[in-house]
Protein backbone atom coordinates (compact mmCIF):
# COMPACT_ATOMS: atom_id res chain seq x y z
CA UNK A 1 0.00 0.00 0.00
CA UNK A 2 1.55 3.28 -1.07
CA UNK A 3 1.41 6.09 1.45
CA UNK A 4 2.60 9.67 1.37
CA UNK A 5 5.33 10.28 3.93
CA UNK A 6 5.63 13.84 5.23
CA UNK A 7 8.47 15.37 7.22
CA UNK A 8 6.68 14.42 10.44
CA UNK A 9 7.03 10.73 9.57
CA UNK A 10 10.60 10.56 10.88
CA UNK A 11 11.14 12.71 13.89
CA UNK A 12 13.64 10.14 14.94
CA UNK A 13 17.16 10.34 14.53
CA UNK A 14 20.14 11.58 16.31
CA UNK A 15 21.48 13.00 19.49
CA UNK A 16 25.10 14.04 19.29
CA UNK A 17 26.11 14.48 22.88
CA UNK A 18 29.34 12.71 23.14
CA UNK A 19 32.63 11.67 22.71
CA UNK A 20 36.36 9.57 22.97
CA UNK A 21 37.91 7.98 25.93
CA UNK A 22 35.44 7.98 28.78
CA UNK A 23 35.02 11.44 30.22
CA UNK A 24 36.31 11.70 33.76
CA UNK A 25 35.33 15.21 34.63
CA UNK A 26 31.73 16.32 34.61
CA UNK A 27 30.00 15.93 31.26
CA UNK A 28 32.53 15.01 28.59
CA UNK A 29 35.43 17.08 29.92
CA UNK A 30 38.87 15.48 30.38
CA UNK A 31 41.28 16.66 33.07
CA UNK A 32 43.78 13.94 32.24
CA UNK A 33 46.84 15.87 31.06
CA UNK A 34 49.09 16.01 34.17
CA UNK A 35 50.13 12.78 35.91
CA UNK A 36 51.91 14.61 38.72
CA UNK A 37 48.73 16.53 39.50
CA UNK A 38 46.69 13.30 39.22
CA UNK A 39 48.34 12.17 42.46
CA UNK A 40 46.80 15.25 44.14
CA UNK A 41 43.38 14.77 42.45
CA UNK A 42 44.44 17.66 40.17
CA UNK A 43 44.88 20.14 43.02
CA UNK A 44 47.66 22.60 42.15
CA UNK A 45 47.25 21.96 38.43
CA UNK A 46 47.72 25.67 37.62
CA UNK A 47 50.13 26.68 40.40
CA UNK A 48 52.46 23.84 41.46
CA UNK A 49 56.15 24.54 40.77
CA UNK A 50 58.43 22.98 38.18
CA UNK A 51 55.76 21.42 35.97
CA UNK A 52 55.83 21.85 32.19
CA UNK A 53 52.15 20.86 31.87
CA UNK A 54 51.17 24.40 32.88
CA UNK A 55 51.63 25.09 29.15
CA UNK A 56 48.13 23.56 28.90
CA UNK A 57 46.57 24.50 32.23
CA UNK A 58 47.99 27.97 32.99
CA UNK A 59 50.27 29.73 30.50
CA UNK A 60 51.07 32.37 33.12
CA UNK A 61 52.98 29.79 35.18
CA UNK A 62 55.47 29.24 32.34
CA UNK A 63 57.23 32.40 33.45
CA UNK A 64 58.70 30.72 36.52
CA UNK A 65 59.98 27.56 34.83
CA UNK A 66 63.72 27.19 34.36
CA UNK A 67 65.59 25.77 31.38
CA UNK A 68 64.33 23.73 28.47
CA UNK A 69 61.95 20.98 29.55
CA UNK A 70 59.73 18.43 27.86
CA UNK A 71 57.10 16.21 29.48
CA UNK A 72 55.27 13.14 28.20
CA UNK A 73 52.15 12.21 30.18
CA UNK A 74 49.95 9.18 29.58
CA UNK A 75 46.72 8.36 31.42
CA UNK A 76 44.92 5.06 31.22
CA UNK A 77 41.21 5.29 31.98
CA UNK A 78 39.26 2.17 33.00
CA UNK A 79 35.57 3.01 33.55
CA UNK A 80 32.79 0.61 34.44
CA UNK A 81 29.04 1.12 34.02
CA UNK A 82 26.09 -1.27 34.22
CA UNK A 83 22.49 -0.44 33.43
CA UNK A 84 19.51 -1.89 35.24
CA UNK A 85 15.96 -1.06 34.24
CA UNK A 86 13.66 -1.33 31.26
CA UNK A 87 10.98 0.53 29.38
CA UNK A 88 7.96 0.49 27.14
CA UNK A 89 7.50 1.03 23.42
CA UNK A 90 5.07 3.42 21.71
CA UNK A 91 2.22 0.93 22.15
CA UNK A 92 2.92 0.39 25.85
CA UNK A 93 4.50 -3.05 25.47
CA UNK A 94 7.74 -3.85 27.35
CA UNK A 95 10.93 -3.04 25.45
CA UNK A 96 12.81 -6.16 24.41
CA UNK A 97 16.57 -6.48 24.87
CA UNK A 98 19.41 -6.87 27.32
CA UNK A 99 21.21 -4.47 29.67
CA UNK A 100 23.66 -3.30 26.98
CA UNK A 101 26.76 -4.81 28.54
CA UNK A 102 29.45 -2.45 29.83
CA UNK A 103 29.20 0.59 27.52
CA UNK A 104 32.25 2.32 28.97
CA UNK A 105 35.46 1.96 26.99
CA UNK A 106 39.04 1.54 28.20
CA UNK A 107 41.00 4.51 26.85
CA UNK A 108 44.45 6.05 26.72
CA UNK A 109 44.76 9.84 27.03
CA UNK A 110 48.20 11.21 26.06
CA UNK A 111 49.59 14.72 26.48
CA UNK A 112 52.93 16.30 25.72
CA UNK A 113 54.32 19.72 26.67
CA UNK A 114 57.49 21.70 26.05
CA UNK A 115 59.02 24.80 27.67
CA UNK A 116 61.67 27.06 26.15
CA UNK A 117 63.05 30.27 27.74
CA UNK A 118 63.23 33.20 25.31
CA UNK A 119 65.72 35.59 26.82
CA UNK A 120 65.49 36.69 30.43
CA UNK A 121 61.75 37.38 30.74
CA UNK A 122 59.89 35.64 27.93
CA UNK A 123 58.94 31.96 27.89
CA UNK A 124 57.46 29.74 25.17
CA UNK A 125 55.25 26.72 25.81
CA UNK A 126 54.03 24.17 23.26
CA UNK A 127 51.43 21.52 24.03
CA UNK A 128 49.33 18.69 22.68
CA UNK A 129 46.38 17.44 24.72
CA UNK A 130 42.78 16.22 24.72
CA UNK A 131 40.42 18.60 26.58
CA UNK A 132 37.18 16.75 25.86
CA UNK A 133 36.21 13.21 25.02
CA UNK A 134 33.93 10.33 25.76
CA UNK A 135 33.01 6.98 24.28
CA UNK A 136 30.15 4.64 25.12
CA UNK A 137 29.21 1.59 23.07
CA UNK A 138 26.17 -0.53 23.94
CA UNK A 139 25.19 -3.95 22.61
CA UNK A 140 23.20 -3.63 19.38
CA UNK A 141 20.13 -5.36 20.85
CA UNK A 142 19.99 -3.67 24.24
CA UNK A 143 16.78 -2.32 25.73
CA UNK A 144 17.85 1.30 25.23
CA UNK A 145 18.94 0.95 21.60
CA UNK A 146 16.48 3.63 20.42
CA UNK A 147 18.23 6.15 22.72
CA UNK A 148 21.87 5.21 22.12
CA UNK A 149 24.19 2.64 20.59
CA UNK A 150 27.57 4.26 20.03
CA UNK A 151 28.61 7.75 21.11
CA UNK A 152 32.14 8.97 20.54
CA UNK A 153 33.85 12.35 20.53
CA UNK A 154 37.63 12.60 20.17
CA UNK A 155 39.35 15.96 20.56
CA UNK A 156 42.99 16.89 20.06
CA UNK A 157 44.25 20.40 20.79
CA UNK A 158 47.55 21.86 19.60
CA UNK A 159 48.62 24.86 21.65
CA UNK A 160 51.30 27.55 21.76
CA UNK A 161 51.67 29.93 24.71
CA UNK A 162 53.86 32.88 25.71
CA UNK A 163 54.53 34.08 29.25
CA UNK A 164 56.19 37.27 30.45
CA UNK A 165 57.85 37.70 33.86
CA UNK A 166 56.65 41.10 34.98
CA UNK A 167 58.85 40.87 38.06
CA UNK A 168 60.07 38.24 40.50
CA UNK A 169 56.54 37.83 41.86
CA UNK A 170 54.22 38.00 38.84
CA UNK A 171 54.09 36.22 35.48
CA UNK A 172 51.40 36.71 32.82
CA UNK A 173 50.66 34.37 29.92
CA UNK A 174 48.41 33.79 26.94
CA UNK A 175 47.99 30.87 24.58
CA UNK A 176 46.22 30.04 21.36
CA UNK A 177 45.09 26.60 20.30
CA UNK A 178 43.68 24.68 17.36
CA UNK A 179 41.16 22.08 18.52
CA UNK A 180 40.23 19.18 16.25
CA UNK A 181 37.07 17.23 17.04
CA UNK A 182 35.88 13.99 15.50
CA UNK A 183 32.49 12.56 16.46
CA UNK A 184 30.49 9.40 15.82
CA UNK A 185 26.94 8.86 17.00
CA UNK A 186 24.52 6.00 16.35
CA UNK A 187 21.21 4.66 17.60
CA UNK A 188 18.53 2.24 16.46
CA UNK A 189 15.33 3.59 14.90
CA UNK A 190 11.99 1.97 15.67
CA UNK A 191 10.76 2.05 12.07
CA UNK A 192 8.04 -0.41 13.03
CA UNK A 193 6.55 2.22 15.36
CA UNK A 194 6.71 4.87 12.62
CA UNK A 195 4.93 2.67 10.06
CA UNK A 196 2.38 1.51 12.62
CA UNK A 197 1.58 5.16 13.35
CA UNK A 198 0.98 5.60 9.62
CA UNK A 199 -1.37 2.58 9.77
CA UNK A 200 0.76 0.52 7.37
CA UNK A 201 -0.39 -3.11 7.70
CA UNK A 202 2.03 -5.69 9.12
CA UNK A 203 4.07 -3.30 11.27
CA UNK A 204 4.15 -2.70 15.03
CA UNK A 205 6.58 -1.09 17.45
CA UNK A 206 9.88 -3.07 17.70
CA UNK A 207 8.98 -5.13 14.59
CA UNK A 208 11.38 -3.41 12.15
CA UNK A 209 14.48 -1.77 13.58
CA UNK A 210 16.69 0.45 11.46
CA UNK A 211 19.87 2.23 12.41
CA UNK A 212 21.22 5.76 12.01
CA UNK A 213 24.82 6.92 12.35
CA UNK A 214 26.27 10.41 12.06
CA UNK A 215 30.03 10.97 11.88
CA UNK A 216 31.93 14.19 11.26
CA UNK A 217 34.78 16.49 12.25
CA UNK A 218 35.72 20.15 12.72
CA UNK A 219 38.57 22.51 13.65
CA UNK A 220 38.02 25.45 16.03
CA UNK A 221 40.40 28.04 17.57
CA UNK A 222 40.76 28.51 21.34
CA UNK A 223 42.28 31.13 23.65
CA UNK A 224 43.81 30.65 27.10
CA UNK A 225 44.83 33.38 29.57
CA UNK A 226 46.63 32.94 32.87
CA UNK A 227 48.75 34.43 35.60
CA UNK A 228 50.90 33.17 38.45
CA UNK A 229 51.53 35.34 41.51
CA UNK A 230 54.18 34.33 44.00
CA UNK A 231 52.70 35.98 47.06
CA UNK A 232 55.69 34.80 49.12
CA UNK A 233 58.67 32.58 48.48
CA UNK A 234 56.53 29.61 49.56
CA UNK A 235 53.02 30.50 48.34
CA UNK A 236 51.87 30.59 44.72
CA UNK A 237 48.45 31.57 43.33
CA UNK A 238 47.48 30.69 39.77
CA UNK A 239 44.47 31.90 37.78
CA UNK A 240 43.58 30.53 34.34
CA UNK A 241 40.73 30.90 31.84
CA UNK A 242 40.04 28.98 28.62
CA UNK A 243 37.59 30.18 25.99
CA UNK A 244 34.42 28.45 24.89
CA UNK A 245 34.28 26.89 21.43
CA UNK A 246 31.39 25.99 19.18
CA UNK A 247 31.83 22.87 17.06
CA UNK A 248 30.11 22.56 13.69
CA UNK A 249 30.91 18.99 12.69
CA UNK A 250 30.87 18.51 8.92
CA UNK A 251 29.19 15.12 8.92
CA UNK A 252 27.81 12.19 6.98
CA UNK A 253 24.54 10.55 8.04
CA UNK A 254 24.17 6.86 7.17
CA UNK A 255 20.86 5.00 7.50
CA UNK A 256 20.36 1.23 7.61
CA UNK A 257 16.76 0.37 6.68
CA UNK A 258 15.25 -3.17 6.56
CA UNK A 259 14.11 -4.36 3.13
CA UNK A 260 10.44 -4.45 4.15
CA UNK A 261 10.56 -0.81 5.25
CA UNK A 262 12.57 0.22 2.20
CA UNK A 263 9.86 -1.27 -0.02
CA UNK A 264 7.16 0.80 1.72
CA UNK A 265 9.22 3.99 1.45
CA UNK A 266 9.95 3.34 -2.22
CA UNK A 267 6.30 2.66 -3.03
CA UNK A 268 5.26 5.92 -1.36
CA UNK A 269 7.94 7.94 -3.15
CA UNK A 270 9.48 8.96 0.17
CA UNK A 271 13.02 10.37 0.33
CA UNK A 272 13.34 9.69 4.07
CA UNK A 273 16.20 7.71 5.61
CA UNK A 274 18.58 8.14 2.69
CA UNK A 275 22.30 8.64 3.29
CA UNK A 276 23.06 12.35 3.28
CA UNK A 277 25.42 15.03 4.45
CA UNK A 278 24.73 16.82 7.74
CA UNK A 279 25.99 19.47 10.16
CA UNK A 280 26.05 18.64 13.87
CA UNK A 281 26.39 21.56 16.28
CA UNK A 282 27.84 21.14 19.78
CA UNK A 283 28.83 23.91 22.20
CA UNK A 284 32.00 23.41 24.26
CA UNK A 285 32.20 25.41 27.52
CA UNK A 286 34.56 28.04 28.85
CA UNK A 287 36.54 27.09 31.97
CA UNK A 288 38.17 29.04 34.81
CA UNK A 289 40.52 27.79 37.53
CA UNK A 290 41.89 29.26 40.76
CA UNK A 291 44.83 27.28 42.07
CA UNK A 292 46.88 27.57 45.27
CA UNK A 293 50.15 25.88 46.20
CA UNK A 294 51.96 26.43 49.51
CA UNK A 295 55.18 24.83 50.70
CA UNK A 296 55.61 24.54 54.45
CA UNK A 297 58.88 25.07 56.31
CA UNK A 298 59.23 21.30 56.44
CA UNK A 299 59.00 21.01 52.66
CA UNK A 300 55.47 19.59 52.49
CA UNK A 301 53.46 21.00 49.59
CA UNK A 302 49.77 21.80 50.13
CA UNK A 303 47.58 22.40 47.08
CA UNK A 304 43.96 23.46 46.63
CA UNK A 305 42.00 24.18 43.45
CA UNK A 306 38.54 25.30 42.52
CA UNK A 307 37.50 25.16 38.88
CA UNK A 308 34.35 26.34 37.10
CA UNK A 309 33.04 24.96 33.79
CA UNK A 310 30.38 26.89 31.89
CA UNK A 311 28.28 23.92 30.79
CA UNK A 312 25.08 26.01 30.72
CA UNK A 313 26.06 26.94 27.14
CA UNK A 314 25.36 23.34 26.23
CA UNK A 315 21.59 23.69 25.89
CA UNK A 316 21.05 21.32 22.99
CA UNK A 317 22.56 19.44 20.06
CA UNK A 318 21.33 20.32 16.60
CA UNK A 319 21.71 18.08 13.55
CA UNK A 320 20.77 19.64 10.19
CA UNK A 321 20.57 17.28 7.19
CA UNK A 322 21.39 18.16 3.59
CA UNK A 323 18.45 16.00 2.48
CA UNK A 324 15.49 18.44 2.63
CA UNK A 325 13.06 15.56 3.21
CA UNK A 326 14.87 14.48 6.39
CA UNK A 327 13.68 16.47 9.43
CA UNK A 328 16.41 18.24 11.34
CA UNK A 329 16.97 17.00 14.89
CA UNK A 330 17.25 18.93 18.15
CA UNK A 331 18.30 17.08 21.31
CA UNK A 332 17.66 19.07 24.49
CA UNK A 333 20.48 18.86 27.06
CA UNK A 334 19.89 21.84 29.41
CA UNK A 335 23.16 21.25 31.25
CA UNK A 336 24.20 23.50 34.12
CA UNK A 337 27.48 25.14 35.17
CA UNK A 338 29.65 23.00 37.43
CA UNK A 339 32.35 23.31 40.10
CA UNK A 340 35.32 21.08 40.80
CA UNK A 341 37.10 21.36 44.16
CA UNK A 342 40.33 19.53 44.99
CA UNK A 343 42.81 19.33 47.85
CA UNK A 344 46.16 17.54 47.83
CA UNK A 345 49.59 17.26 49.43
CA UNK A 346 53.16 16.54 48.31
CA UNK A 347 55.34 14.80 50.89
CA UNK A 348 59.08 14.63 50.08
CA UNK A 349 60.59 11.47 51.53
CA UNK A 350 64.15 12.20 50.48
CA UNK A 351 66.11 13.73 47.60
CA UNK A 352 64.80 11.12 45.16
CA UNK A 353 61.23 10.34 46.21
CA UNK A 354 58.12 12.48 46.72
CA UNK A 355 54.75 10.97 47.64
CA UNK A 356 51.40 12.67 47.15
CA UNK A 357 47.70 12.21 47.82
CA UNK A 358 44.52 14.10 47.10
CA UNK A 359 40.73 14.21 47.20
CA UNK A 360 38.21 16.06 45.03
CA UNK A 361 34.51 16.57 44.43
CA UNK A 362 33.28 16.93 40.84
CA UNK A 363 29.76 18.09 39.96
CA UNK A 364 27.84 16.75 37.00
CA UNK A 365 26.27 19.19 34.53
CA UNK A 366 23.42 16.79 33.75
CA UNK A 367 19.92 17.10 35.17
CA UNK A 368 17.76 14.13 36.13
CA UNK A 369 14.90 15.06 33.81
CA UNK A 370 17.15 15.38 30.72
CA UNK A 371 19.88 12.80 31.34
CA UNK A 372 20.62 10.52 28.39
CA UNK A 373 22.29 7.08 28.42
CA UNK A 374 24.85 8.68 26.10
CA UNK A 375 26.18 10.66 29.09
CA UNK A 376 24.93 8.80 32.17
CA UNK A 377 26.78 11.15 34.48
CA UNK A 378 26.43 12.03 38.18
CA UNK A 379 28.37 13.86 40.91
CA UNK A 380 31.53 12.00 41.83
CA UNK A 381 34.30 12.02 44.42
CA UNK A 382 37.98 11.41 43.70
CA UNK A 383 40.60 9.71 45.89
CA UNK A 384 44.13 9.65 44.50
CA UNK A 385 47.74 8.71 45.23
CA UNK A 386 50.98 9.44 43.40
CA UNK A 387 54.75 9.52 43.51
CA UNK A 388 57.70 11.21 41.81
CA UNK A 389 61.09 9.58 41.38
CA UNK A 390 64.06 11.84 40.60
CA UNK A 391 67.03 9.47 40.22
CA UNK A 392 69.38 12.32 39.50
CA UNK A 393 70.47 13.90 36.27
CA UNK A 394 68.07 15.17 33.65
CA UNK A 395 65.14 12.74 34.02
CA UNK A 396 62.20 12.70 36.46
CA UNK A 397 59.38 10.12 36.48
CA UNK A 398 55.82 10.41 37.83
CA UNK A 399 53.15 7.87 38.69
CA UNK A 400 49.54 8.55 39.70
CA UNK A 401 46.35 6.65 40.48
CA UNK A 402 42.78 7.73 41.23
CA UNK A 403 39.51 5.97 41.95
CA UNK A 404 36.24 7.74 41.20
CA UNK A 405 33.18 7.08 43.35
CA UNK A 406 29.81 8.22 42.05
CA UNK A 407 27.85 9.91 44.85
CA UNK A 408 24.53 8.53 43.54
CA UNK A 409 23.74 6.11 40.74
CA UNK A 410 22.89 8.20 37.66
CA UNK A 411 19.30 7.65 36.59
CA UNK A 412 17.64 8.04 33.21
CA UNK A 413 14.01 8.50 32.21
CA UNK A 414 14.39 9.17 28.54
CA UNK A 415 11.79 9.19 25.76
CA UNK A 416 12.89 8.41 22.20
CA UNK A 417 11.43 10.32 19.26
CA UNK A 418 9.50 7.20 18.18
CA UNK A 419 7.60 7.06 21.47
CA UNK A 420 9.48 4.46 23.52
CA UNK A 421 10.60 5.29 27.06
CA UNK A 422 13.72 4.00 28.83
CA UNK A 423 13.90 4.16 32.63
CA UNK A 424 16.57 2.85 34.97
CA UNK A 425 19.91 3.59 36.61
CA UNK A 426 23.62 2.96 36.13
CA UNK A 427 26.06 1.47 38.64
CA UNK A 428 29.27 3.30 37.71
CA UNK A 429 32.86 3.78 38.84
CA UNK A 430 36.24 4.40 37.24
CA UNK A 431 39.97 3.99 37.80
CA UNK A 432 42.69 6.19 36.34
CA UNK A 433 46.39 5.31 36.16
CA UNK A 434 49.01 7.70 34.85
CA UNK A 435 52.73 7.58 34.05
CA UNK A 436 54.95 10.46 32.95
CA UNK A 437 58.54 11.19 32.05
CA UNK A 438 60.09 14.67 32.22
CA UNK A 439 63.38 15.66 30.69
CA UNK A 440 65.29 18.85 31.37
CA UNK A 441 68.06 19.66 28.89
Amino acid sequence: MARKWGRDGAGVVLLLACASGTALAGGFQLRENDVRALGRAYAGVASAPDNTVVAINNPGALGFLEGRQVALDLHGVDPDARFSGGGIDAAGAPLQGGDGGDPATLAAVPATTYHQPLGERWHLGLSLGAPYGLETHYDEDWVGRYQALRSKLTTVELGAALAYEVNERLSLGAGVGARYADGVLSNAIDLGAILAAQQVPGFAPQSADGKAEVSGDDWVPTLTLGLLWRATDSTRLGLAWRSAADLELDSEADFDVPDAVAAVLSASGSELFRDTGAIASIANPATATASLYHQTAGGIGIAADIAWTGWSRFERIDVAFDNPAQPDVREIANWRDTWYAAFGVDWPLNAQWTLRAGVAHDQTPTRDEYRSPRVADADRNWASLGATWAPGGEWVFDLGYAHLFFVDDPTVSNRAATGSTLAGSFDSSADVVGVAARWRF
